[in-house]
């Protein structure tokens, strides 16, 4: 009976001590693709973090990599202003695919037009161009100068416009996160008339 308690220890012992000495899950491949959901392209610059495995970053066609994943391993997509389905996978085994697919969230611009004295001017048309040039929204800057535009997603090219002045600067590039822009308004006036 001792001899039975003796062997049973000494297994539990060896277990317990390969437990802590770690037997390590062999490294696996995998792979997959980031796609936007509402134009069906890839999406490029999205973090890709396996944990355990490493991180790796989409390249611009939505495709990723990476070498050494775990079996088991829970892998997610991160890039600000987006948000991805699903949140997070689990590696089930070598040459695995997964795919995510991601939406832009929306975003909004606040900004401010004022003239040389630093005072609000109003009725300015702010207008927003999509990545093709093509004007898409405009609103106008309020008695205070003060303009806003919510639900934008994506990149835009946003410009403001009053006949008889300039703007400096002439445009902002805006892609999210709540972007702040001023514009500052000059006259525009002919030569000088002595």
């Amino acid at each position: 009976m001792e001899r039975s308690v003796g062997w049973i220890g000494l297994v539990v012992i060896c277990l317990f001590l390969a437990g802590c000495i770690g037997i390590k899950t062999p490294d696996v491949y995998v792979s997959g693709i980031v796609i936007d959901a509402d134009s069906e392209e890839g999406v490029g610059g999205v973090e890709i973090a396996a944990a355990p495995g490493g991180i790796t970053v989409t390249t611009a066609d939505g495709t990723w990599s990476l070498l050494r994943a775990k079996k088991g391993s829970e892998v997610v997509a991160k890039k600000d202003g987006w948000e991805f389905h699903p949140e997070a996978q689990r590696v089930t085994g070598e040459g695995e695919i997964l795919a995510f697919q991601g939406r832009r969230l929306p975003y909004e611009v606040r900004g401010l037009v004022v003239d040389e004295s630093g005072t609000g001017l109003a009725g300015v048309l702010i207008a927003f161009s999509n990545e093709r040039g093509e004007v898409v929204a405009a609103v106008p800057a309020q008695a205070d100068g003060s303009f806003e535009k919510a639900g934008l997603k994506g990149t835009y090219t946003v410009a403001a416009y009053k006949v008889g002045w300039s703007f400096a600067p002439a445009e902002y590039t805006v892609s999210g996160f709540n972007e702040d822009i001023r514009f500052y308004a000059a006259p525009m006036g002919g030569p000088d008339e002595d």
